[in-house]
């Protein structure tokens, strides 16, 4: 099955309502990770962001939903993945991120992701909370320097 990027947020969200009621009803497990590039020059923004679009589409299983959210930031649905799992996509995404740099302008551009990932039901009791707690984390990562994973502690 091709793997499809979705670039509108009101048609993630609903499509985030739908996993977050399948988890409900069947009782599996549901991660929501948050990537984003650390600092990259203004004028690269734009098309880093869609070579890290390219990049998370590339790494994102069959399963999961990929999508395009505001500033800059791409979420991967990971249906059935629990912390381990998710620790797991995430660290391949920094270390891709470290070992390579991305081609814009026919310019090599070294730079760095920050993640962050929250569980359902674990860390969220919806779908708006879900989404909410990984930005949350997103931005902890950021503000602890970048190139890192940042989840919630488990209570």
């Amino acid at each position: 099955m091709p793997k499809v990027l979705i670039t509108d947020q009101y048609f993630f969200d609903f499509i985030l309502d739908i996993e977050v009621f399948r988890v409900l009803r069947y009782g599996y497990r549901l991660t929501l990770l948050a990537v984003t590039h650390d600092a990259v020059p203004r004028q690269l923004q734009s098309e880093l962001s869609s070579r890290l679009g390219e990049l998370v589409l590339r790494e994102a299983r069959s399963t999961d939903i990929v999508a395009q959210g505001e500033g800059g930031i791409f979420y991967i649905t990971l249906p059935f993945a629990g912390l381990a799992e998710a620790k797991k996509a995430a660290e391949r995404l920094l270390v891709w991120s470290r070992e390579r740099a991305f081609i814009v302008k026919n310019t090599r551009v070294q730079t760095t992701l920050s993640v962050g990932f929250a569980r359902f039901p674990t860390d969220a009791s919806d779908s708006r909370g879900l989404l909410q707690r990984a930005v949350d984390m997103l931005n902890k990562a950021r503000r602890q320097g970048g190139n890192r994973v940042c989840w919630p502690e488990t209570k």
